[in-house]
């Protein structure tokens, strides 16, 4: 048996809005961590967005999450144009899905979405040591999305890793 811990995040929960274009796409949050003992944890997530309208908007069919400023190390590195291991803060991507529902008089909207099950873990080497700390959601050029949902939550699981 294992303990894992849920923590949700709600867009508008914030505690500040990072981008001068007031959308959700970079926003502090805060949480005191040491309800968590300091471990490893395999961190994996669920995403949700609000309904929107991407249709003919350009946008990419996906949006990939980075968390900053956790104080926690991971096993995610870039690889790029040089031959070295970069760290990196990044935690998964979502995809785009079409829905319909009642609201939209049964017409069809887009909602960003992932699954626990969509990204492989990333691996915490301990509990994250910052109360505070970014999501940023990125365009598939890392840039920071033009175009996020209006609304989101996320869910990160943390699943202690027992070392024996």
């Amino acid at each position: 048996m294992y303990m894992s811990f849920n923590v949700v995040i709600n867009s508008e929960t914030r505690v500040s809005e990072n981008d001068p274009g007031g959308n959700s796409n970079n926003n502090t949050y805060a949480i005191d961590w040491s309800f968590m003992e300091n471990c490893e944890y395999d961190v994996t997530f669920a995403f949700r967005g609000s309904y929107d309208d991407w249709s003919g908007t350009g946008e990419s069919d996906m949006m990939g999450i980075e968390l900053r400023g956790l104080g926690a190390i991971s096993n995610t590195y870039n690889a790029g144009s040089e031959p070295k291991a970069s760290g990196s803060n990044f935690l998964g991507v979502t995809h785009m899905r079409t829905q319909y529902h009642t609201a939209n008089n049964g017409g069809a909207k887009e909602v960003v979405f992932a699954a626990m099950s969509d990204n492989a873990p990333v691996r915490f080497k301990a509990r994250p040591q910052s109360n505070t700390f970014d999501v940023r959601l990125l365009t598939d050029n890392y840039d920071l999305s033009a175009r996020p949902p209006l609304f989101y939550t996320l869910v990160l699981r943390f699943k202690k890793i027992n070392q024996y």
